[in-house]
């Protein structure tokens, strides 16, 4: 299904880039903070003793920093999912400038996908592909064509290995997450707290993973955003059309 809309002048997106880039860096900073606070809990219950005995959170620097932490993760992930969708719909609007003129969806929906249940599994990752093949510079799919045509929709060119990859390891890290959020709930036991903070160590790899992987992403699409824009040699807005009126002087009889 291809879609068109009204197109719009280029926008940079550079601001929200660089924004979303900052938020994903935090993101993995606290993945990293929270994986060190897990790994001293799970020292701290393991020297516990009865790993069978009923365990009853405390009060204790290391558990009031799981919660924190937590808490702070989940705040950070909430400012970045918005700078990460604000961005996904300053590039998709991008592409129409850029010399595209069908695409799959629209900016509206190529946010709106990413809170479809089961959609989101797989639309997100044509939006962000389609966004990477729309963007990418002359020679490398869509755009100009040399002779100032624009291109007529974004070619078939498989799926660049970082999108496969960021991709893959964001389903995986949720679903590691969910897992590791159930042992948690779960945990009944000292040792069965233990287990729940060996499943959010590794759900926490996992998304430092993916967080690393969406900056290559977001930082990639945005440069080639840019260096499209400035080989197409387009001005926004563009320039008045030239005057062919008469100069009065030349108008004169002689």
């Amino acid at each position: 299904m291809n879609q068109t809309f009204n197109q719009k002048p280029y926008a940079s997106g550079r601001v929200r880039a660089l924004l979303t880039i900052v938020l994903l860096g935090a993101c993995a900073a606290c993945g990293a903070l929270s994986i060190i606070v897990n790994a001293v809990l799970i020292g701290m219950l393991r020297s516990a003793g009865d790993q069978s005995a009923v365990y009853e959170f405390g009060e204790s620097v290391t558990e009031l920093l799981y919660v924190g932490v937590a808490l702070l993760q989940v705040l950070v992930f909430i400012a970045t999912a918005i700078a990460f969708l604000i961005w996904v719909h300053r590039a998709y609007r991008n592409l129409p400038a850029l010399g595209v003129r069908r695409l799959d969806t629209t900016p509206g929906w190529a946010v709106g996908y990413f809170f479809i249940p089961f959609a989101n599994l797989v639309k997100p990752f044509q939006v962000v592909r389609e966004i990477w093949h729309g963007s990418t510079p002359r020679g490398g799919g869509g755009g100009f064509d040399g002779h100032d045509n624009f291109s007529v929709a974004v070619p078939s060119s498989g799926t660049p290995a970082l999108i496969g990859w960021w991709w893959a390891f964001w389903i995986i890290a949720n679903v590691a997450g969910r897992a590791s959020s159930r042992a948690t709930d779960m945990a009944a036991t000292i040792g069965g707290m233990a287990l729940a903070s060996w499943a959010t160590i590794a759900s926490d790899a996992l998304f430092i993973v993916a967080a690393l992987l969406a900056i290559l992403v977001v930082k990639r699409i945005d440069d080639m955003q840019e260096a499209k824009f400035r080989e197409s040699g387009m001005q926004w807005p563009p320039p008045p059309p030239e005057s062919f009126e008469t100069p009065r002087h030349a108008s004169q009889t002689f």
